[in-house]
C-alpha cells in the first residue's frame, strides 16, 4: 500500500483509500465518504463527522510491510470514539457496572488523541509494558466507548478509582472463564501453557488481573511467559516453550484483528515486564 517509488500525494491517497476501505468494513452501518487526503467523512443518524489520519499516515510512514500498515489503521480505527457523545447525559452511577479496561497499542491512542482538538475529549489511558496502554471503556454488547477527560472531571473521579473499578469489573466478569490448557506428560520436562480466548474483547488485558495471574502460576509455576498479541488472545506457557511459541506470537501480532504485541511477557510474583530472555 506505501509504495515507496510513488510521491508523496500518492501515498497520502493510497493510505487514505485503504482507511476508507476499513472503516467501512468496521461500521457498516455509517455513511462514509472520502472528504480529501488524509480525511474521511462519516455520516450516522443525520450526524455528519470528521476523522483526520495525519497522525496515524505519519505513524505508519516507516512501515513497508502492508500487513503491518493495516494492523495500525485497524487500531486507529477501533479507537475513535465514535459513539461517545452518548456518555455526555450519562452518570457514573449509571454505568459503573459496565467500565473496563483494555490493553491498545500506545501509537493508536495517541494518534487518535493527536488527531482531537479538544484536549478534555481525548481518551483517557496510561502507560503499560510493551509499547501497550491501559484505557478505559465503557462495555456494550456490540462495541466499547473509550472514556474521555471530560467525563473523569464531570463525574469527579480520577483515573485510579475509575481503573481500580474497572478491574474490579473484569474480574467478576471472569469467574468461570473457559480455560484450555495443555501440560506435558514428561515429569522431566514439565511443559505447559494455557490459553484464553473466551471472544469477550478482554481475553489479553485479563493479564492486568493479579488473581488471574496467580491461577496462572499454580500450574505454570511462580515465573511464566505470555503472549497477548491481539485482544482477543492470551497464552500463558513455561519457559522452554519460549522457542516453539515466539514466532507464532509475532505472526499473530502482525496478521490478526485488534493487534496489540509481538513481544513476550514475563511474570512474576512482583508483576509483569517485557521478557528479554532472547
Amino acid at each position: 500500500m506505501m509504495d515507496p517509488t510513488a510521491s508523496e500525494q500518492e501515498r497520502a491517497g493510497a493510505f487514505t483509500d485503504r482507511a476508507l476501505e476499513l472503516a467501512r468494513a468496521i461500521w457498516p452501518e455509517v455513511a462514509w465518504r472520502r472528504a480529501e487526503t488524509l480525511r474521511l467523512i462519516g455520516e450516522q443518524g443525520g450526524m455528519p463527522f470528521s476523522i483526520g489520519l495525519l497522525n496515524a499516515y505519519q505513524a505508519a510512514a516507516a512501515i513497508t510491510d502492508p500487513d503491518e500498515i493495516d494492523a495500525l489503521l485497524m487500531a486507529f480505527l477501533h479507537a475513535l470514539p465514535l459513539d461517545a457523545s452518548a456518555l455526555d447525559v450519562l452518570e457514573l452511577e449509571a454505568v459503573r457496572a459496565r467500565i473496563f479496561p483494555m490493553l491498545k497499542p500506545a501509537a493508536s491512542l495517541e494518534a487518535v488523541s493527536a488527531s482531537m482538538a479538544d484536549p478534555d475529549r481525548r481518551p483517557v489511558y496510561r502507560p503499560w509494558e510493551a509499547g501497550l496502554v491501559i484505557a478505559l471503556v465503557l462495555d456494550a454488547p456490540d462495541n466499547v466507548t473509550y472514556l474521555r477527560q471530560c467525563d473523569l472531571a464531570r463525574w469527579g473521579v480520577d483515573f485510579d478509582s475509575l481503573l481500580e473499578l474497572a478491574l474490579e469489573n473484569l474480574e467478576a466478569a471472569s469467574e468461570g472463564l473457559p480455560l484450555k490448557m495443555s501440560q506435558s506428560p514428561d515429569e522431566d520436562t514439565p511443559s505447559a501453557f494455557i490459553v484464553i480466548d473466551s471472544g469477550d474483547g478482554y481475553d489479553a488485558t485479563r493479564i492486568l488481573l493479579p488473581r488471574q495471574r496467580d491461577f496462572l502460576a499454580e500450574y505454570l509455576g511462580p515465573e511464566y511467559l505470555v503472549g497477548i498479541p491481539n485482544r482477543d488472545f492470551l497464552i500463558a506457557f513455561t519457559f522452554d516453550l519460549a522457542r516453539q511459541f515466539a514466532p507464532l506470537i509475532r505472526d499473530d501480532a502482525r496478521q490478526r484483528q485488534y493487534p496489540l504485541t509481538g513481544q513476550i511477557l514475563l511474570v512474576t510474583p512482583d508483576g509483569v515486564e517485557v521478557w528479554r530472555g532472547f
